[in-house]
């Protein structure tokens, strides 16, 4: 089917690249990409969630925002246990592990460390700016995937395969720039100059070949980025009771290794070993205990009460209260709304159309309630949830902004998107796309509820 042709272009996922890719009156071709293609390495063939074929394209100031963001906010979230709890190790281990002590001293003494550790934003573009709906951080994240169908959705658009303009249309290779960061870091923890062995928990890929091609697939990788520093090495993956402890190191098959990644998020599953090899820089342990303390969701709110105390200076503060949305944490208690004190529960029931429910520690949207698409029954049921012992938080509902995009008709329809932008450190990590149009609107846009993924390109020149 023939794609509809626009007269007023500016409010498009394309923004300023739109005439510049459409072109042609005969573009005839799906709105998602056909991911089981030769040029696609094999670990994403059949990739599992849907890819548009067309990029989201962003202007270098927009690049700048998510830099800023992605940089700066982790660092913000970090000093929570010093500015908002003393470090208190009594106080700390109450909130975040149930009063278990001796968690929360192994916890502190791992944020300690201040090692840098990988994370991605999960933001929202409302028309007055873009708000922070969450943080991932760790091994485990995901939306990196994105960039290895780059060729492909470049290959459907002349404009970015031409010599002549291809060059301006740029997306950043996430999983290269984190390979990156994590050789820097490693480097700069163990003060190593010739060799990295990384130990990575792939126990959520059950078939055995197809755990095999992935870590080819990574060690090539990793590879190339090595030698860019004249250092050699290798990633390993296997049961955990493979790993050997000596001198406070760490080995697998006679190597050290010097890193340990749990990229399927079975934190539990670590060995007390490791910790202690962590806590005496024989290792880098990015997926610590310790990083509670700036992913979970709760940090959000203490974060605004810092920043509403004058814990951060004029910059950071401005920061806050502009991209981070007012959130609570949900207790049996007095909060301020829009400048009224309420019974949480009060509150949650009268402003329902204007809030979120969603748990402190969740992902994939699993127990996210939007308030405006949840009939009263779900919302009351929500509500007592939220009560009960798991801990949950309230946020104001950000209405994203609905530019245009392509439907499975070929037919511009306003979408809303989901932006998860990448930060290594003091480094921007690129961003990607989830976005759902809104004629099937659920609330909730993530790839498992079945949201379009997108490459999104910096237009130089915009």
């Amino acid at each position: 089917m023939k794609l509809q042709l626009l007269q007023e272009t500016k409010e498009t996922i394309l923004s300023n690249g739109y005439s510049l890719l459409i072109q042609d009156e005969e573009i005839d071709f799906s709105n998602t990409i056909d991911t089981n293609q030769d040029e696609v390495p094999f670990v994403f063939k059949h990739y599992e969630y849907p890819v548009s074929s067309w990029p989201v394209i962003v202007s270098s100031e927009m690049t700048k925002r998510l830099t800023r963001l992605s940089t700066r906010i982790p660092k913000l979230l970090h000093q929570i246990p010093l500015k908002y709890f003393g470090e208190d190790l009594q106080l700390l281990s109450d909130f975040y592990f149930n009063g278990d002590v001796n968690i929360g001293k192994r916890a502190l003494a791992c944020h300690h460390t201040n090692v840098e550790v990988s994370c991605r934003l999960d933001l929202i573009q409302t028309s007055e700016s873009l708000e922070v709906l969450e943080i991932n951080v760790g091994s485990s994240v995901g939306g990196w995937q994105i960039s290895f169908f780059d060729n492909l959705i470049r290959n459907i658009h002349p404009v970015l395969t031409n010599p002549k303009t291809a060059g301006d249309f740029n997306s950043k290779n996430t999983l290269s720039l984190y390979l990156q960061f994590l050789i820097e870091t490693i480097n700069q923890y163990l003060s190593l100059e010739e060799e990295i062995n990384v130990f990575v928990c792939l126990d959520s890929i059950e078939n055995v070949e197809e755990k095999n091609l992935s870590l080819a697939f990574l060690n090539e990788l990793f590879t190339i980025e090595l030698t860019k520093k004249n250092m050699r090495g290798m990633i390993y993956s296997d049961d955990v009771k493979a790993l050997q402890f000596e001198n406070k190191a760490v080995f697998i098959k006679g190597k050290q290794v010097h890193a340990f990644l749990v990229v399927d998020a079975l934190i539990n599953k670590m060995p007390d070993m490791v910790y202690e090899a962590f806590l005496n820089r024989k290792i880098y342990l990015p997926d610590h205990i310790g990083t509670n303390f700036i992913d979970d969701k709760r940090n959000f709110a203490l974060l605004r009460q810092l920043a509403e105390k004058g814990a951060f200076n004029e910059e950071d503060t401005q920061l806050i209260k502009e991209s981070i949305p007012w959130t609570s944490i949900i207790e049996d208690k007095e909060i301020d709304y829009n400048g009224k004190s309420y019974d949480t529960r009060k509150l949650l029931i009268e402003q329902k159309n204007h809030l979120v429910i969603k748990p402190a520690t969740g992902f994939q949207g699993t127990d996210v309630y939007v308030g405006k698409f949840s009939n009263d029954k779900e919302w009351l049921e929500a509500i007592d949830k939220a009560f009960g012992d798991t801990h949950f938080i309230v946020q104001k509902f950000c209405n994203s902004k609905k530019p245009l995009a392509p439907n499975s008709f070929n037919e511009w329809v306003s979408h809303k998107l989901i932006w998860g932008s990448f930060g290594f450190g003091e480094k921007y990590g690129g961003v990607w796309v989830r976005m759902s149009d809104t004629q099937s609107d659920k609330g909730v846009i993530n790839s498992a509820n079945g949201a379009t993924e997108a490459i999104v390109y910096e237009l130089k020149k915009s």
